[in-house]
Parts: C-alpha cells; sequence; structure tokens
C-alpha cells in the first residue's frame, strides 16, 4: 500500500496531517492508534457509525505489513540453497558428509510424555554427536519437532540458539525425571486386563519397555520392586502363574523385574503363535470354563470393541459408516461376526432425534434414509451435514465480495450466531491469494462430532456487501471443505407472499453455496441494524452492514434443519504462538499471575540473604531444597580438569590465557583459593564444578565457563538450584524504548554476575580444581566467591541486585533509577532522549548508581558527538565498531542489531539500522534490494531462513510503533 500522507507534528492541535487547530464536529478517531485527524485531512467523505471500525493510513499500513509477515513464515519454512554453495560439497566425501548430516537433521516427535523422554534425549545425543550439529541446527531441529505441553514449556527459551542447553535441561526437568518416566510406564503394565487373551503378550512387551527405559535412565533400584513384579504376577494366567512359583523355588537368588521380563518372553512368544491359529468361527467343543476375550478393535488394533473406541468415536459421521461397510460390519453390534443387520441378536434403536431405526447411534446420520418410507415432515438435526432434500427454511445468506490486494471475488456468505470462529473455504482462499501462518484446528459440532483442521491458516482480507464500505476480517480460519448448505432465493414468490417484506432491496438467487461463515468473533458484521418482522411463523428480514437478507421458515413444517455451530477446540493447542504481534510481546500489560511455590522460595532467600558489604551486594545460592545434598563430584572434576589440560598442551597461546585469566580471578577476589585448614572443616554442601574453555566461529576470544549443568550420578549443580522469577525486562520493549527520542545511548556493565558475591556458606558448592597446566601437581581447591555463568539462578540474583540497587536512588535519581530497571536488559543498557542536556545527566546519574554496587558501566557509544564527549575517556566505546561489508559507514552491534550512530542523527528521531549478512552475499543483497523501498531495515547475523523472517518481523514491527514517533 503506497501512501503519499506523511505525519507531521502539529504544535495546534492534534491533527498530525496539518498544522490547524481541532475542531467539534469535523475530526475522526482512529480506532487503533486513537489519534485524532481532520475529516478533509484523512479523506473521510463517509461518517462511519459508532459501532464501526476506522483506522488512519498509518494503521492500514501495519496491517498490510502483518499480512506481509504471515508469507515471510510460509516462505522460511522452505530451505534455500545459498548462493556458492554448489562448491562447497564439490567433493564426494563432503557429499557423503552432507547426505550423513541430512539423514540425521530430524527427530522425532516429542509432545510432553515422559516415558519417550529417554529415547527422544538419546537420539538427541546421539545425532548431535554424530552430525556436529551446532546450537543454531539443533534450536531448528527442536522447534520442528517439540509439540503440545512440550513446545510451551520451552517456548520462551527458543528465541535465541544460545538457549539449547537450557531448553535440553528444561525439558529433562519436565519430562525426563526418573520417577516420571516410571510411573508412565507402570500405567501400560496396569492398563492390561487379566482377562484378556493378549494380556501376556501385552505384558511381555511393557514389561521389556519398562526395564530397558529404566537402563537407559539408570534406575537400578526401580527394578528391585518386589510388590511390582507380585503385581504383574497377578495379571497372569493361573497355570502360567504356577509356573513362576516354579521358578522361584528352585532359585534362592530374589528375583528382578529384568529376570521376570526374560522368562516371561518365551511364554509371550507361544501365546502369539496360539493367537494365530485362532479361528473364532470355528467350531469347537465347549467346557465349563469360560474366559472373557476382549476382542481387537478393528479400527485402532488394540484391546477393546469398536464402540468404545475413542479413535474412532472422533472420526465424521461419514468416514464411521464408510470404515463399517468396508469392514462388513454389522451395523447394529458393529462386529465382524459373519452376521448381518436382521439376523443380529444384539438389536436396538438408534434413538437419537427419535431415530426409530435398528443401527448403532455412532453412525447414526440424518442424510441416510435407509428402510425409511414416506412419512410426515419432522424436524431432524444435521451437524453442518449437507441436506439433498430441499428445505423450507431460509438461512441468513447474504451476496458478499472478497478482497485481497487487487484481487476480489464474489460469492456468498452465511451468517451464523452459534459459531465462535469465521472461516472460509480453502479452494477461495487460494484464488484470493490469502497468506497466512498455518494453525491446526480442531472444529467441534454438537454430539461429539469433530474435525480436524491440520493445514489451517489464519488469515486477513476484507469484505463488503451492497455497499461500498469495505470491512476487515482478521483472524479468519481456512478449512479444507466448508460443506455450507446450498440455498436459493425465490424473492418474487416470497415478496408477493409477505406483505412486509414487500420493499426490501434483496436479489433473488439460485442453488448458491456460501463460501464464507461470518461467526461470532466479527459480531458487527452479523448484527442486525434494523429488522422487517412478521407474523409468528412467517421469515423475516433484517439489514446487517452487509446489506438486507431474508430466513426463517416459510410453510410451517420442517422438512430437515442444520446446526451450525462451530467453535474451536482448546485441546487443540497452537504448535507456535503468535508472539510476534505488539499485543502479546513486550506492549501489552500482562496482568498479574499467581506466583508458583518456587517462586515464593526463591523471593524469600533474596530478600533474607541479600546484604550490601563493603561496596558491594551478597546473596545466597537459590537452592531447592535447605536439605540437598551432593554426591561426591571431586573424580569428575578431576576427569573433566585432566581433559582440558590435554587440550591445552596443543595450544600454547590458549593456555597462556586460561592462565592468566585464573590469577586475574584471583587477584580481581573472583576465587579463593582455600587453605589446609579449610578443608578440613566439614561443609554441609559442597559440589566441584567442572570448566572448560569456549572458542566460538564466530566470537573467536576464548571464555572460561563453569559447567553448572555436568551431571554426577544423574545429579547437577543446576538441578539443586531454583532460576527464580523472571524478572527480565523485554527485549522487545527496550528496543522499542531506544527507538523513541532523538538522542540515542547504549551501554554495558562489565562482568556483571562477577560483581555479586556469593555468601560464605555457600561458596563450597562452588568449589573447582586447579593448578596451571602442571600436570605432575596436585590441583588446588579453589572457591568461587561470586555468581558464575552457567548457573540457573543467576540470571534472577543479577536481576534482583541490580533493581534493588536501583530503588535505593529512587528519591534522589528518580528517572535514572526508573531506566536502570525498565531501559536494561540484562547488562546492556538502552535509552533514548529528546535533547543532549538531558542524556548526559541521566547517563552521569547512571553510572552514580551502579558505581553504589560495584556494577562498573562502560562501553558508551551515543549518535551525538555532544553526549560522547560528556562521558568519561575510558567509559566509552572504543572498539568492537564493525565495518559491513560494502559500506562505508560504521556500525555498532546493539543486542543482536547493527545499529548505525553516524546515521542516527538529532533530527532523524529514529536510530537507522541497516542490513548485513556475515556469510551470504546473495541474501546480504537481496536485504540490501528492499532497504531501498523500506528506508530502514534490520540487520541479519546469519544465513538461516528462521534468523531472516526474525530480522524482517523485527523490521516491520519496530517500523509499525516509529510511525507514531516523529516520522
Amino acid at each position: 500500500m503506497a501512501t503519499d500522507i506523511q505525519f507531521i507534528a502539529n504544535l495546534n492541535g492534534d491533527c498530525r496531517l496539518c498544522t490547524e487547530k481541532n475542531s467539534k464536529d469535523n475530526m475522526i478517531q482512529c480506532d487503533d492508534c486513537d489519534r485524532w485527524f481532520h475529516n478533509v485531512c484523512a479523506k473521510v467523505t463517509v461518517i462511519p457509525a459508532a459501532n464501526e471500525r476506522w483506522a488512519c493510513i498509518k494503521c492500514r499500513l501495519i496491517e498490510e505489513n502483518l499480512m506481509e509477515l504471515d508469507q515471510l513464515r510460509l516462505d522460511s519454512r522452505v530451505p534455500k540453497q545459498e548462493s556458492g554453495s554448489s562448491n562447497q560439497f564439490r567433493s564426494d566425501d563432503n557429499w557423503i558428509i552432507y547426505l550423513k548430516r541430512q539423514s540425521l537433521m530430524t527427530l522425532p516427535k516429542f509432545s510432553g510424555s515422559a516415558k519417550e523422554w529417554p529415547k527422544f534425549k538419546q537420539i538427541y545425543d546421539s545425532t548431535t554427536e554424530a552430525g556436529a550439529f551446532t546450537n543454531l541446527e539443533n534450536l531448528t531441529r527442536l522447534q520442528n519437532v517439540l509439540e503440545g505441553y512440550a513446545a510451551r514449556c520451552v517456548q520462551q527459551l527458543m528465541l535465541n540458539s544460545e538457549n539449547v542447553p537450557k531448553i535440553i535441561e528444561r525439558l529433562e526437568d519436565n519430562f525426563g525425571r526418573p520417577e516420571f518416566v516410571y510411573k508412565e510406564l507402570l500405567s501400560d503394565i496396569f492398563r492390561v486386563k487379566k482377562e484378556s487373551r493378549t494380556a501376556i503378550i501385552e505384558l511381555a512387551d511393557a514389561l521389556e519397555n519398562l526395564v530397558a527405559n529404566i537402563e537407559v535412565i539408570q534406575k537400578e533400584a526401580y527394578l528391585q520392586d518386589h510388590r511390582l513384579i507380585a503385581d504383574i504376577v497377578m495379571k497372569l494366567p493361573y497355570a502360567v502363574q504356577l509356573k513362576w512359583t516354579e521358578t522361584l523355588q528352585s532359585n534362592t537368588r530374589t528375583p528382578t523385574l529384568r529376570d521376570l521380563s526374560k522368562w516371561l518372553k518365551p511364554h509371550a512368544a507361544t501365546t502369539r503363535m496360539m493367537n494365530a491359529n485362532f479361528h473364532p468361527n470355528e467350531k469347537r467343543s465347549r467346557v465349563n470354563v469360560h474366559e472373557k476375550i476382549n476382542p481387537e478393535c478393528s479400527f485402532c488394533k488394540e484391546t477393546h470393541s469398536l464402540p468404545n473406541c475413542g479413535k474412532f468415536k472422533r472420526l465424521d459421521v461419514s468416514e464411521r459408516i464408510q470404515f463399517v461397510y468396508k469392514q462388513h460390519m454389522c451395523l447394529s453390534c458393529l462386529k465382524s461376526s459373519g452376521h448381518i443387520l436382521r439376523n443380529c441378536k444384539q438389536q436396538k434403536r438408534c434413538g437419537i432425534n427419535g431415530c426409530n431405526r435398528t443401527h448403532h447411534p455412532l453412525i447414526h446420520d440424518d442424510n441416510m434414509r435407509q428402510n425409511q418410507k414416506a412419512e410426515q415432515p419432522r424436524k431432524v438435526e444435521s451437524s453442518n451435514h449437507h441436506m439433498d432434500s430441499k428445505s423450507n427454511i431460509y438461512y441468513q445468506v447474504i451476496p458478499v465480495t472478497l478482497k485481497n490486494g487487487e484481487q476480489s471475488l464474489d460469492t456468498f456468505a452465511f451468517l451464523d450466531a452459534g459459531s465462535s470462529l469465521t472461516l472460509i473455504d480453502e479452494q477461495v482462499a487460494d484464488k484470493l491469494q490469502l497468506k497466512g501462518m498455518i494453525d491446526p484446528l480442531r472444529l467441534k459440532w454438537t454430539q461429539n462430532v469433530s474435525r480436524d483442521e491440520h493445514n489451517s491458516r489464519r488469515v486477513h482480507l476484507w469484505i463488503n456487501g451492497e455497499g461500498k464500505k469495505s470491512y476487515a476480517l482478521k483472524g479468519v480460519r481456512t478449512v479444507k471443505n466448508l460443506q455450507l448448505p446450498t440455498q436459493s432465493l425465490d424473492t418474487e414468490l416470497i415478496k408477493n407472499r409477505y406483505k412486509h417484506l414487500r420493499n426490501l432491496p434483496v436479489k433473488r438467487y439460485s442453488d448458491v453455496q456460501p463460501k464464507i461463515l461470518i461467526g461470532l468473533n466479527h459480531t458487527h458484521l452479523i448484527n442486525p441494524v434494523d429488522r422487517r418482522i412478521g407474523k409468528e411463523g412467517e421469515p423475516t428480514g433484517i439489514k446487517t452492514k452487509l446489506g438486507w437478507l431474508i430466513y426463517g421458515n416459510i410453510s410451517g413444517t420442517v422438512e430437515c434443519g442444520q446446526i451450525m455451530i462451530h467453535r474451536e477446540d482448546n485441546d487443540l493447542h497452537r504448535m507456535m504462538h503468535d508472539y510476534f504481534t505488539t499485543e502479546n510481546f513486550g506492549v501489552k500489560t500482562v496482568a498479574k499471575l499467581p506466583e508458583s511455590k518456587s517462586d515464593e522460595r526463591a523471593k524469600q532467600i533474596i530478600k533474607s540473604t541479600m546484604k550490601y558489604v563493603n561496596g558491594r551486594f551478597e546473596i545466597g545460592l537459590l537452592w531447592k531444597d535447605d536439605q540437598f545434598q551432593f554426591p561426591d563430584s571431586y573424580n569428575n572434576a578431576m576427569n573433566r580438569l585432566r581433559t582440558m589440560e590435554k587440550g591445552l598442551n596443543k595450544n600454547i597461546e590458549l593456555k597462556k590465557w586460561v592462565i592468566q585469566t585464573f590469577n586475574d580471578y584471583e587477584e580481581k577476589g573472583y576465587i579463593r583459593k582455600l587453605t589446609s585448614d579449610e578443608l578440613k572443616e566439614p561443609e554441609a554442601r559442597t559440589y566441584y564444578l567442572p570448566h572448560f574453555i569456549v572458542q566460538g566461529k564466530y566470537k573467536p576470544k576464548p571464555r572460561l565457563v563453569f559447567d553448572a549443568a555436568a551431571k554426577v550420578k544423574d545429579i547437577s549443580f543446576n538441578a539443586a538450584l531454583l532460576s527464580g522469577p523472571d524478572s527480565t525486562t523485554s527485549l522487545f520493549g527496550v528496543l522499542i524504548r531506544f527507538r523513541e527520542g532523538s538522542i540515542a545511548i547504549s551501554g554495558d556493565i562489565k562482568e556483571m554476575f562477577h560483581q555479586v558475591k556469593i555468601r560464605k556458606e555457600d561458596q563450597h558448592a562452588q568449589r573447582f580444581l586447579w593448578r596451571s597446566c602442571n600436570s605432575d601437581a596436585d590441583p588446588d581447591i579453589y572457591v568461587m566467591q561470586v555468581m558464575t555463568f552457567g548457573s540457573t539462578c543467576s540470571p534472577a540474583c543479577a536481576q534482583a541486585v541490580k533493581n534493588y540497587n536501583a530503588e535505593l536512588f529512587a528519591e534522589k535519581y528518580p528517572e535514572a533509577s526508573k531506566a536502570i530497571v525498565k531501559q536494561h536488559y540484562v547488562d546492556d543498557y538502552l535509552d533514548s532522549f529528546d535533547n543532549d542536556e538531558e542524556a548526559i545527566q541521566r547517563t552521569k546519574q547512571v553510572i552514580e548508581i551502579h558505581d553504589n554496587a560495584s556494577f562498573y558501566i562502560r562501553g558508551f557509544v551515543s549518535n551525538s558527538t555532544i553526549c560522547t564527549n560528556a562521558i568519561p575517556e575510558e567509559r566509552r566505546l572504543h572498539s568492537g565498531v564493525k565495518i559491513l561489508e560494502g559500506k562505508n559507514n560504521e556500525y555498532e552491534k546493539v543486542l543482536g542489531v547493527y545499529w548505525n550512530p553516524q546515521l542516527h542523527t538529532p533530527n532523524t528521531a529514529i536510530p537507522s539500522l541497516d542490513a548485513h549478512s556475515i556469510r551470504s552475499r546473495s541474501m546480504q543483497s537481496k536485504a540490501e534490494g528492499s532497504a531501498e523501498n523500506d528506508k530502514s531495515t534490520v540487520a541479519v547475523g546469519t544465513t538461516t531462513s528462521g534468523e531472516i523472517l526474525s530480522a524482517k518481523r523485527q523490521f516491520i514491527t519496530v517500523n509499525r510503533l516509529s510511525l507514531w514517533k516523529g516520522n
């Protein structure tokens, strides 16, 4: 949507399209941005009604941008070959490696079943190692396979590839606990019914699965459960129980679940052979022993009857009927027992809606008229199934025109106050070239009839009726086949018969089938604004915003009827939450939710242990349990130290760096070597943290990392800690406010986590070994006296200290205190101002507040030379400015976005962002080409389609808000 209208600063009134004053009668308000405009300036000729939506030209541009986002998301699902990639796998060896990695890329689906976690985790670990997948690749793999509750519990961590280890850890905490896995595996065993013919087979399979998974999770003690062994044996046939008892008498060793599983396998194999030779229709001699056998379901192959099959019940009625006919089943008992309906001994009347036919209720369909003679018309209800017979009932059907840009289509709309959704036929959506995000949908009708639409999309379009005014339809769901009833309307006949409808402007139509159903989520389009009501039993005419229509009964009898009730099944959750809209991400105020017990405990620990000691804050670790005890972890830390030393001996420069880093840590007071007297004193809780060096491809500077996720006997350091309340400021909100003022400034706190001390009684849980790479010496034992990177509770504790320190200055520097709380994203500070004086004053106050807690904030960069010069020299950014390839300007990376301070002058009001791609020239040229049209783009840090989509989405979302801020 091209626009030649620009907002301006109007000091005389509210209208942003002129400089005139406000007037009482000729102004209109935008329903989206709440700004007022003169009717003439906004080019409004027809004043909309009070309940009609009107949007200004900027807001309409935003809607088109959002539709573009949905298209980008669809495009991002298709992997694109980068330029120059043809040479990447030129050799046969590289091509084989590429094919191997592609075959390892796909993981099994995981929705949150604890018993599936060991298999999923094992496949994830083995394929990650075999394919040498990076965190970014693993993030993509996890996004493709996580579903249900598993996807929801890690949704907030999916924004950054560096969170992949935390994602796996959180999944393990929620689904991989041994007791969870054990409990779900037990449920498979307890579901086996003793009277079932296949009980031995099911028990053997379930027991073998249980033993295999327990071995994977390394919980050997679970196999010693004698009560469980007795319960499983009681489910076996009596003769098999006797054999097991004889086996126990001949063996003095106490049996385990593994022993029972091995013993049961040959019996299960014998049972399978017997079942294979079993013929239910074969004549057999009778004995006086009767055993109730649960038949195998012919639909899902489980041990229950077809009428009790949940999967069969979820099918449409027509699909059930088709399956029953295909399997040659009896229509009354739904059994394949070789008899037909009239010979069935279990014949019963259907009874649904007064149906007197002798078929099973699960295959009741009002469209079926088998064995039914012509009778007087009677009421028959159906759940959205098309009728063959003509009806004297007229539904609320009205001619409309659907539009999407230059595409338009004339069709009919079905107005349904019984539907909670607005639905459109998929073929019509394709003709209009409607693009939207795929969001699986389950539709439900009466009698528990449902239908799954796995490829349903959320689309936006425009609609208009008999008038020229168009109305926006947002969040419309596509369905594969809408199947609305066909209807004809003879307006001349109706107008001649009913006087109250004679003057209505309703056109005649014949055999039309509506292609869009408008439900309650667009109530303003289906509510009547005028009506013509006749006598009882006569049709009614109503006028909606889309025009006049006639509906109701015209004969006094009802041959057939339909219930057009649609609602979305809330149990079918969306695969991915739509967090890209400003209403849901960083802007909309969220109601305060009840705190979990873990968050309450974490806050209590923070409150009771936080102290100000010698210019620094001290805090305690957020323990889950006060009595928690770690296993002996010294040997694990020693083995990891030896492994790290072997690698360092091959890289002398890195070895020197590590030794110097530990010396610096000791000099700064971050670490402390324990004395022999201290080592003799017993400590309540000790743990030895392994450490290693990280040196990334794009961040060559090495980092020293303490591995808080390393496990010893399935217990890690992080497993004992609470993550604490998430009080991190919204990244999106920080970036938006960073773009508001004309003067922008950013800085970051140096080694923020290391500035917060850990109380002495908790320091021994942060022990580690170090001997300056001297393999012949015994390692010294150190403790970390400060918070560590990788510790689960470090972010929450650092955030709590930073905010508490800021609150101490709330009276002295209220604005600076508020800025530290709201304009910090972890250790990065981003803010914007209207003038240099305010920026300089606020920056000095922020520095003073942080100095009180020994938070040394530096690396300041600003687009204003005056503001930069006012900052102390040692706190300015002197390195790290990136020269982008093919560019003449210098760029600074701010929270993952490349920002050009030179282009952001005091007159532009908006910090300029420019496109950049590190590895792909083709993607860079594409981004630069779009920059000519958009005049402001966002940086792309990698070559993956997901990152490109995120960057493009950020550009559109940021620009939609910047339209109101001086642009």
